[in-house]
C-alpha cells in the first residue's frame, strides 16, 4: 500500500500550504476535517493537502450555500432515515461525516469519490482509499471506530 495520510496527526506531518481563497466543490476535495479551532484541513482530488483558515462549520456552511442545498432540507432527509449526523447530499454527490459531529476526530469526506475503505488493523480506526483525478488512489485513516463508521456509511 502506497502512502497513509493520518489525520489524528495532521500538526506533526509537514508544512501544508495555507489559503484564504480555495473554495471546496464536489469535484474537488476529498476530505475535510479540523486542522485546529480555526481552520480546516482539506485533501483535493488533485492530492494537494491545504490548510483553511475557516472553521470547518463555516467551510461546511458555505459549501452547502455553493452547492444549492439547503439546510433544511438535508434535516428533513436525514430526519426521515433517522441519519446520526447530518453530511450533504445531492443526487449520487455525497459529503457525509465519519462520525458525529462533535468527535474530535470528525472529518467529512466525498463518498462518491471512494474506491474502498477496511478496519486499520493498527487502532481500530478506519482506512478510506480514494480515487483522485489522475485515477491515482489516495489512502487516509481517520480516528473513528469501525462501527461507527459503518453505521453512517450505509
Amino acid at each position: 500500500m502506497d502512502e497513509i495520510i493520518d489525520i489524528s496527526r495532521l500538526g506533526d506531518l509537514k508544512n501544508y500550504s495555507v489559503t484564504t481563497v480555495f473554495q471546496p466543490r464536489w469535484d474537488n476535495v476529498l476530505l475535510m476535517t479540523p486542522y485546529d479551532r480555526e481552520r480546516t484541513y482539506i485533501l483535493t482530488t488533485d492530492g494537494e493537502e491545504l490548510i483553511l483558515e475557516q472553521r470547518l462549520q463555516e467551510v461546511l456552511r458555505n459549501f452547502g450555500e455553493f452547492a444549492g442545498v439547503h439546510q433544511i432540507e438535508m434535516q428533513t432527509l436525514y430526519s426521515i432515515v433517522k441519519g446520526q449526523t447530518m453530511g450533504i447530499i445531492a443526487g449520487h454527490y455525497e459529503l457525509v461525516p465519519t462520525c458525529g459531529r462533535g468527535n474530535c476526530w470528525v472529518a467529512y469526506y466525498m463518498a462518491h469519490h471512494v474506491d474502498h475503505y477496511q478496519r486499520n488493523q493498527e487502532n481500530n480506526g478506519v482506512l478510506i482509499t480514494f480515487k483522485c483525478r489522475s485515477q491515482k488512489l489516495i489512502t487516509v485513516a481517520v480516528g473513528t471506530s469501525s462501527i461507527c463508521f459503518n453505521r453512517d456509511a450505509n
